[in-house]
Formats: structure tokens, C-alpha cells, sequence
């Protein structure tokens, strides 16, 4: 069985048989506006772009799009004034960070690993240091080690 489609009684847009109705030039783009979502689009596409290269190559590296694959190891020590802060009192001044396993391990010192860059948990322990214990002139002492690398010590003079 054949079937047969005729397209003959169909009029052509823009011949004469059809003049342009009002649906049809609502639809159409002009240049400018063509233009305008042509830039509009490339735009938003480098604006991706260069977040993407700004998180891979900035100091905090948060928003990566590869495999989470940090392992740190670090120990913690917080001095106010001539007295070193207890391992409780560490855990309870930085209760607020996120994805810490920590322990205490002696009695002036937090170890843990941590799963994230090491920036990261800088930039929490700043942020309790620049807010809530700005007025506490504390001395933060972090050593950690990322993937089994040398130790770095990192320390912040309040």
C-alpha cells in the first residue's frame, strides 16, 4: 500500500497566495535582537568558563567539578595570651567547621583528617578568628599534611 501526500493546497508563507500574518512576523527575529541573544549567550558561556579556571587556579578551590580526593591530616593548637587552650576548649571555639573529624589526642592539641583543601579549613578557622575571636588575641597554629606530603605549618596572630 502506497501513501501519497500532496502539499499543493498548503499556501506557501510569503508568496502571494499567503500574505505574512501578524503570528508570523511576531516570530521573526530582527538582527539586533538576534544579535542581543547571540551575545547574551556566548556571555553566560564565558562567564562558566572562567569561574571554572578561577576555581582550579585561585587560592580557594571550593567549587571543582572533579572527584573530592583530599586527605588532610592536621593537628591544632590555639594559644590566648601565655595559656594554651585545652583540647575541649579547641573543639568548642571551632565547633562550627564542617566535615571535621577531630579528636583530641593530648591535652593541648586537636588531630584530625579532614576531606576537603586545606585552604578550606584556613578559611573556616579565619572566619571564627575575624568575627567571634577577634577581641581573644589568640595564636592559631595548624600543621597539616595533604596526601601524605611534607608537613606545612600554618599560624595566625590574632
Amino acid at each position: 500500500m502506497r501513501l501519497a501526500i500532496s502539499l499543493s493546497h498548503v499556501p506557501l508563507i510569503g508568496s502571494a497566495q499567503a500574505p505574512a500574518t501578524a503570528v508570523s512576523r511576531r516570530h521573526r527575529r530582527t538582527g539586533a535582537a538576534s544579535r542581543l541573544g547571540t551575545a547574551v549567550g556566548v556571555g553566560f558561556l564565558l562567564f562558566q568558563l572562567g569561574a571554572v579556571f578561577t576555581q582550579h587556579l585561585g587560592p580557594t578551590r571550593y567549587f571543582a567539578w572533579a572527584p573530592n580526593d583530599y586527605v588532610v591530616r592536621y593537628r591544632l593548637t590555639v594559644r590566648e595570651g601565655d595559656r594554651e587552650l585545652a583540647a575541649s576548649e579547641i573543639l568548642a571555639r571551632y565547633r562550627h567547621l564542617y566535615g571535621v573529624s577531630a579528636g583530641a589526642t593530648s591535652s593541648a592539641s586537636v588531630e584530625g583528617v579532614y576531606e576537603n583543601p586545606p585552604q578550606q579549613l584556613i578559611d573556616q578557622i579565619l572566619q571564627y578568628e575575624r568575627t567571634y575571636g577577634r577581641k581573644d588575641h589568640a595564636v592559631v597554629t595548624l600543621t597539616y599534611r595533604l596526601d601524605e606530603r611534607a608537613p606545612v605549618d600554618w599560624v595566625w596572630h590574632g
